[in-house]
């Protein structure tokens, strides 16, 4: 271990819009450690799990094979002033001498009245930045946050940058005041990792996505990017995914086809979407010479000439992919309000099928609501079966996915080819989370559409799985389901497990917290009662208690006055017997629930 931190090391150069020329330094044995990882039967397996800085004699050195020296980081400042919000509504106005292309924006206009009545802090987005300061614009959507910087609960902002993320997404809509924020509803979790110079350490972020996962964050902005790839951010991106938390990161501004060389942290994903990568485009949809392209953007929104606030609450101009990131994350936030759920999968699925030319992010045409709700099964007489997610149809690959979630085949509609080539197509379904499977050398559970080895039978037994409840899948179910990490704690069940304790109720497990069953109604929606396994008292107690679990999405019920569908943990009214007839459904499927379910769930649209 002692020689290995004698070696030289390249220090990462991390730049948050552009373009610092990363420069070459060598490591003494004092640097800290970000992390280490050790060999245990072919898997990877992190110390120092929580992302705490370790000194060379904490490490088992019987298990060292690498080690990551913690490397400074640093924001660029080279941000070009714009004068106008052409972002939220091109007209063709002129910007900067530019004019510009009528309608290339996001849609703002039409898509911000579907969440303005939306409850304030559904949503929770962590600016990874050099902190936020509270300006008035953005006063009430600014929580608490963290400063890594020096380790104190202080994250107000001495560069300018965090905040003006913040105000992008965030400023109050229609207030007489200002701008507009593509989504007021959202709160602002600030998380300060750079100092007032820009500069920093890889660890403070690693610390501050580790600090947005504790602080059930639901989406992470990273305005940033970097001149290389680091793999020492893997592993914690990794964990925000399977936490359900959508990552959002800039393409960085060097002007390159960054297929190769990649970077961090769009890159770090694994290949297997954990991270939204951005690109930026100006008002007239042409990428500007500064923005990377290639391998990992997902999609581009305005980056040029973007208005918004800085720190000493003065407007001014800026452009560079981390304004393109920061419309994203709003843009997401606003159709995590409108369905009430977002999925890191969810958000992919609508930006395939709901962006405009050139992958250009669009608001608006992602927040519509289909002919058929969520949760409906649907097909053609000549197509396999489809479920509705979040506005769009992802294809049921195999009849173990369909059974996986307990649906029954009686349930599917046949629709019109006309009204089925009218909802965009997503990415085929996958298992039910928490569901056990196997191939013929290992024994798996999902998780956030992975599918994660179980260390042994120790660890199978110890988090209370039942040998019959595995399911062996065909190798195609199986392909559509990349590896995850390692699963060998048995005080952590995974996302989707069902557990009690000696003296409690059901709880489902997600994204660490624990969230009850209120009534056996509920829990028979969406599980059997053999999918339910014992855990230790102390383990539950342990974990945070969430809100309770809702009836499965596409459950019919209904009270003294009128027949509901449920979506997204609300029920949404027929408006009439015709209504309900024309989407092809049975009366036998409408089931009179317990009233606490019925009054747990909000009111939602009208289903006409």
């Amino acid at each position: 271990m002692q020689n290995l931190m004698k070696n030289p090391v390249i220090k990462l150069i991390l730049i948050f819009v552009l373009l610092l020329i990363p420069s070459i330094t060598l490591a003494n044995s004092n640097d800290k450690i970000v992390y280490t990882s050790c060999e245990i039967d072919n898997y990877q397996e992190k110390l120092a799990e929580d992302w705490y800085l370790v000194n060379a004699n904490q490490v088992n050195q019987k298990c060292v094979l690498k080690s990551i020296p913690d490397r400074k980081i640093y924001l660029a400042t080279n941000d070009v002033d714009y004068n106008s919000q052409w972002a939220l509504k091109n007209t063709g106005q002129s910007i900067l001498g530019q004019t510009g292309v009528a309608g290339i924006d996001i849609g703002f206009e039409s898509a911000y009245p579907k969440i303005s009545n939306i409850k304030q802090g559904n949503t929770k987005v962590a600016i990874i930045d050099t902190g936020v300061t509270v300006l008035p614009d953005i006063s009430g959507q600014v929580i608490a946050g963290y400063n890594f910087v020096n380790n104190s609960n202080n994250a107000n902002d001495d560069n300018g940058h965090g905040t003006f993320i913040s105000s992008i997404i965030a400023s109050k809509v229609n207030n007489s005041v200002g701008i507009a924020g593509i989504n007021d509803r959202v709160n602002i979790l600030p998380i300060k990792v750079l100092e007032a110079d820009g500069s920093g350490y890889l660890s403070n972020l690693i610390q501050g996505i580790q600090y947005a996962i504790d602080q059930n964050a639901s989406i992470i902005n990273l305005s940033l990017a970097s001149t290389a790839y680091d793999a020492g951010l893997n592993n914690i991106i990794e964990k925000a995914y399977q936490r359900g938390i959508i990552i959002v990161a800039a393409a960085g501004n060097s002007g390159n086809n960054i297929t190769s060389p990649t970077i961090s942290p769009l890159n770090n994903d694994g290949n297997k979407n954990w991270v939204i990568g951005v690109g930026a485009v100006d008002n007239r949809a042409n990428r500007p010479t500064y923005s990377n392209y290639g391998l990992g953007v997902d999609v581009v929104a305005p980056g040029d000439d973007i208005l918004g606030y800085n720190q000493n609450n003065a407007l001014e101009y800026r452009s560079g992919t981390s304004i393109a990131t920061a419309v994203v994350s709003g843009v997401l936030a606003s159709w995590r309000d409108y369905y009430g759920n977002l999925s890191p999968e969810d958000a992919h699925n609508l930006i395939n099928s709901s962006s405009q030319a050139g992958r250009l992010i669009s608001m608006n045409n992602a927040m519509i609501r289909r002919n058929y709700p969520n949760g409906a099964l649907i097909k053609t007489a000549n197509s396999g079966v489809y479920i509705v997610k979040q506005g769009v149809k992802r294809p049921i690959i195999d009849p173990i996915v369909f059974l996986s979630y307990y649906y029954k085949w009686q349930d599917i509609v046949v629709i019109s080819q006309a009204s089925f080539d009218a909802i965009p197509t997503g990415d085929a379904l996958p298992l039910r989370e928490g569901l056990l499977i196997a191939d013929r050398d290992k024994v798996y559970v999902i998780e956030q559409g992975m599918k994660r080895p179980i260390a042994s039978p120790e660890v199978f037994l110890g988090l209370g799985y039942k040998w019959g409840n595995i399911y062996f899948p065909a190798q195609s179910v199986l392909n559509n389901h990349p590896t995850g990490a390692l699963v060998s704690d048995i005080n952590q069940p995974p996302n989707g497990s069902v557990v009690y304790a000696e003296g409690t109720g059901a709880y489902l497990i997600d994204n660490g917290k624990k969230k009850p069953f209120s009534t056996p109604y509920t829990y028979l929606t969406r599980y059997k009662w053999e999918d339910l396994m014992k855990t230790q008292r102390n383990i539950l107690d342990a974990m945070p208690t969430d809100t309770e679990v809702y009836p499965q999405e596409g459950s019919i019920i209904r009270d003294e006055g009128a027949v509901y569908w449920v979506e997204n943990n609300t029920k949404r009214p027929f408006a009439s017997p015709q209504a309900f007839i024309g989407l092809g459904l049975s009366w036998g499927r409408v089931i009179y629930p317990p009233n606490a379910v019925l009054n747990s769930l909000a009111r939602g649209a009208i289903i006409e």
